[in-house]
């Protein structure tokens, strides 16, 4: 005979799949920015090798996608520069130029200065423009980003897992 579904059994189905759901968006925006990017429309980028004057290094931006050929010099847009020795890493400047050549590429500056970076910048570099940041919380990102932060998550979820398992051996059975 199937048992009747309660009321309390109910509500901890619906928290724990809430719970659950909460969990698996929270992995998708702290790991894999660019399926964010392509489900929700925005990534939350952290841990910059380099950032816009305007902004703090430990910044965590709120960025969205727009069109790589209509940027103009009022945006500040996110990059992974590559191929520039230990220039190389996640970066945020304001557009300053667009660069004459087979295809559409930009040099960035920071604010305040009027003096390019020598990078230039293609579509395929380009992660996005920024809308917003979150002040101090890319240092948290940049942190959980990390092999060491992946790393500690690991033994958290091991010691928790174990934790939990252990005390339910433990607790008595009784009905």
């Amino acid at each position: 005979m199937a048992e009747k579904l309660d009321s309390n059994k109910l509500i901890s189905i619906i928290l724990y799949s809430i719970i659950g759901l909460l969990g698996l968006f929270i992995v998708f925006v702290l790991y894999f920015p660019f399926v964010t990017m392509n489900l929700f429309g925005f990534a939350i980028y952290g841990g910059f090798s380099g950032v816009d004057a305007s902004l703090d290094r430990g910044d965590a931006l709120i960025v969205t996608l727009d069109d790589f050929e209509t940027l103009d010099n009022t945006k500040l847009i996110v990059f992974e520069l590559d191929g520039y020795g230990s220039a190389d890493g996640l970066k945020v400047y304001k557009i300053m130029t667009e660069v004459v050549a087979t295809e559409k590429t930009y040099r960035v500056h920071s604010s305040g200065s009027a003096i390019s970076y020598q990078w230039d910048i293609t579509e395929d570099m380009y992660l996005g423009t920024v809308k917003s940041k979150l002040p101090a919380l890319g240092y948290i990102i940049g942190f959980l980003r990390s092999p060491i932060g992946v790393t500690v998550i690991l033994i958290n979820v091991i010691l928790i897992t174990t934790a939990v398992i252990l005390v339910k051996k433990l607790k008595p059975q009784s009905k």
